[in-house]
């Protein structure tokens, strides 16, 4: 599990792709803890900004908050091809 020790460290986002961790905590108006990623791809939804509150800066569309649960540590031996983005789905802000 990532932690906000892991900020600036390469991610795994399940059925999305890889990209830059920046932001671990709380997001205004949702339950649990979310990670802000700066995304590989412009395959996200924001810039790092979600409903008026800058969390984090990336390139417009490259930023999405994904649940804790769907964020893991990249470990480039570990993972020998990075998987496919797919469509974001609606669990990440």
């Amino acid at each position: 599990m990532v932690t906000k020790n892991d900020i600036g460290r390469r991610v795994i986002v399940g059925r999305v792709g890889t990209g830059t961790l920046l932001y671990v905590g709380e997001v205004d108006g949702r339950q649990g803890l979310f990670c802000g990623i700066e995304l590989d791809r412009p395959e996200g939804k924001h810039n790092g900004t979600y409903q008026g509150t800058a969390y984090f800066h990336c390139s417009e569309q490259h930023g999405i908050f994904a649940p804790l649960y769907r964020v893991e540590l990249y470990n480039e031996l570990y993972h020998s091809s990075i998987p496919q983005p797919e469509q974001v789905s609606h669990q990440f802000l």
